[in-house]
């Protein structure tokens, strides 16, 4: 890469009497083919490399080499061919109008977007004589109608060229979006009774089902969304642009080696430091998040996935009990041990561990609490092959209870369990968190790749079910 260039020229000294510049901007992968010259991958042109771009160098052994440097490394300018690519309302306009609905779980509200309807906020919390209160807000509503073509060509703020789409910069990355504005919901004491209002941001990402990235408040009753979509994959001006790599193949000269020997001991140097400084991670590694969500960064691919026989395993320990997650708030850790308990304990210098049993297992006490409520919470998924909509089980709900006694409410404390898929290339990975709506009445919140594997085998009342392969 750009940075190899940089420690290869601490110990070269440029002598050809003229030399390209490299751009900042510019990303390179040095190649030492030795003496020969040959563009083995189709993908590189053989007129992107000439002898007026060539550089010659000689190391402080005298080792002396020919570098090629590709002039498309000096950039080329791409043709605006906006027009000719599918427009973003034409490709969000399947997704609005089947209307599909998705939710974000945050540590106190639920969010839920039913694309081309509404959003809402809502938060559920236990009552006197255990009756479910719902407090929910709208924050926006969908009020176009779609064409005789099924288009929502009313929509506005439609780009008439490239240079139109806004972009903007999500985990660090200037990212094009499409925005859609949904108002009138519902009415915000903060501004005399006007209506909430949200600004949706569709975002391209290929591997996404329309689901939510992020929720912030923007200002008093005035919110912004951003929604992972494949849809507009399809056209290229709202894929975030990757940095091409531009290959310079240095041959050696004369009795030089293939590569340096500086270059070559440093890479030997750096492999065995590497070596030494990693760890193996342990399969029932125990992982501490903090309280507030984390996101994994939606384009990152580079890390490999554990094998299928370990995840198999894993997910057998889960479901027996025996693998736990744990995650902590700082003062607080949790304890979830999947069909047996919830616990919240702190570990002290002196005075030890203090554990406090928030709730326990009760297969029949859940089946007893799940008669009133949705154990189960769906998203529903358009497949455009088939033109049909099915409902995919994104999070589920259990109930445990018989906790430590509570002497503020006079019985023992109880706890609701929700269970999510989060994506991710570590199966350890965990976000988990606990609140306290009402006293001594808690909420858990679990997000793992572990749950992600169990979620479709979930019955009615939101059990899993181990499936033998």
């Amino acid at each position: 890469m750009f940075a190899d260039i940089f420690k290869f020229a601490l110990f070269i000294v440029w002598t050809s009497y003229s030399y390209a510049i490299l751009d900042d901007s510019i990303v390179y992968n040095l190649n030492w083919p030795g003496k020969t010259f040959e563009l083995k991958d189709s993908a590189t042109k053989s007129e992107d490399y000439n002898d007026e771009d060539a550089v010659i160098i000689k190391t402080d052994k005298n080792e002396k080499y020919k570098c090629m440097i590709p002039s498309s490394a000096k950039g080329k300018n791409e043709k605006d061919d906006f027009q000719s690519s599918a427009s973003p309302v034409e490709l969000l306009s399947p997704v609005l109008k089947q209307k599909p609905c998705t939710y974000r779980l945050e540590t106190y509200w639920t969010y839920e977007i039913c694309h081309g309807k509404h959003i809402r906020q809502y938060h559920e919390e236990k009552a006197a004589g255990g009756v479910i209160k719902l407090q929910e807000f709208f924050l926006g509503y969908f009020s176009e109608e779609p064409d005789s073509k099924g288009v929502f060509n009313k929509l506005g703020n439609i780009p008439k060229g490239a240079k139109d789409i806004p972009a903007k910069k999500l985990d660090g990355i200037m990212t094009p979006y499409y925005p859609i504005d949904m108002g009138n919901g519902t009415a915000c004491e903060l501004k005399n009774g006007g209506k909430r209002k949200t600004r949706v941001l569709y975002v391209c990402h290929p591997e996404s089902r329309n689901e939510i990235m992020s929720v912030s408040e923007t200002s008093s009753c005035e919110y912004e969304l951003v929604i992972l979509t494949p849809t507009l994959c399809a056209n290229p001006f709202y894929k975030v642009k990757g940095t091409p790599v531009n290959e310079i193949y240095c041959t050696s000269l004369d009795d030089s080696p293939r590569k340096p020997k500086t270059l070559v001991k440093q890479n030997i140097e750096n492999n065995f430091a590497n070596q030494q400084h990693f760890t193996a991670p342990k399969r029932h590694e125990e992982t501490e998040i903090e309280l507030e969500h984390t996101r994994d960064d939606y384009r990152r691919v580079d890390s490999p996935e554990i094998s299928k026989q370990t995840d198999k395993a894993l997910v057998r320990d889960f479901l027996s009990g025996d693998f736990c997650l744990r995650g902590s708030s700082g003062w607080w850790n949790y304890e979830y041990c999947y069909g047996k308990h919830v616990k919240q304990y702190h570990d002290d210098k002196t005075m030890g561990r203090a554990i406090i049993m928030v709730g326990k297992w009760d297969k029949e006490a859940h089946l007893n609490w799940a008669k009133n409520r949705r154990a189960r919470i769906y998203r529903e998924e358009y497949d455009a092959t088939t033109k049909t909509t099915d409902k995919k089980v994104i999070m589920v709900e259990h109930f445990y209870h018989k906790g430590d006694f509570c002497e503020a409410i006079g019985k023992p404390r109880e706890v609701i369990v929700k269970l999510k898929c989060k994506a991710s290339s570590s199966k350890h990975a965990v976000t988990i968190y606990l609140r306290e709506p009402a006293t001594c009445s808690y909420i858990l919140g679990v997000e793992s790749p572990i749950i992600c594997d169990l979620l479709d085998t979930a019955d009615s009342n939101g059990l899993f079910t181990q499936t033998e392969d």
